[in-house]
């Protein structure tokens, strides 16, 4: 039988905290690309380009950004962007993305695996839908994940989605304390897609 669910809520530490996945990427030099990304893609509510700057000077003196995504400031929100050369790795991403704002994801170990499966009308459907599901997975087992397969599949002008993530179940005794999720919104949530790239914005209500 799970705990209780309040056993698996995250408090309020704070709204910018470094991601994890087993990629690396090199950060950009400067914090002008990111402030062009943020204005090329239109976000409505605004987006403090002090704020960004501050972001990258924080990440820059740990060297690298990890991962295919990245947390930008949105009002009292926050946007997750997660990219990469397919639907399904950008979604993956955006996925752990969500988890690495939780909890400092170099603590969790990679003993479970678990899976979700769903259907969607369309493609903002998906998108919400995917972190929505794996985030009430969380709050029903506590189950953090860390890093996650996704199949994407087009049926009967809808959507299948299956994901199998893997990770372990938070315990308060071994990992940090992130930022706790409240939930998905649809405001302003974009995806752009290209032969060679897909880039995906979703902001959550923390």
């Amino acid at each position: 039988m799970p705990a209780p669910q309040n056993r698996y809520r995250l408090s309020r530490l704070t709204r910018s905290r470094p991601s994890y996945t087993s990629t690396p990427r090199t950060l950009p030099s400067n914090s002008s690309s990111i402030a062009i990304a943020v204005e090329e893609r239109g976000g409505r509510g605004g987006v403090n380009k002090d704020s960004l700057k501050d972001m990258e000077a924080k990440s820059a003196a740990h060297g690298k950004v990890h991962g295919n995504y990245e947390y930008l400031p949105h009002t009292a929100d926050i946007q997750l962007h997660s990219w990469g050369p397919t639907l399904n790795d950008t979604l993956s991403s955006l996925c752990i993305a969500m988890f690495g704002y939780m909890t400092d994801l170099t603590y969790i170990n990679l003993s479970s695996e678990q899976q979700i499966t769903f259907k969607a009308d369309n493609l903002n459907n998906l998108i919400f839908k995917i972190l929505d599901e794996w985030l009430v997975h969380f709050h029903t087992t506590g189950f953090i994940c860390k890093e996650m397969v996704t199949q994407v599949k087009e049926e009967g002008g809808g959507w299948e989605v299956e994901c199998v993530g893997k990770g372990e179940n938070f315990d308060i005794e071994k990992h940090t304390q992130g930022t706790e999720v409240k939930a998905i919104t649809y405001s302003n949530l974009q995806i752009h897609q290209k032969t060679d790239k897909v880039d995906i914005y979703v902001i959550i209500d923390i």
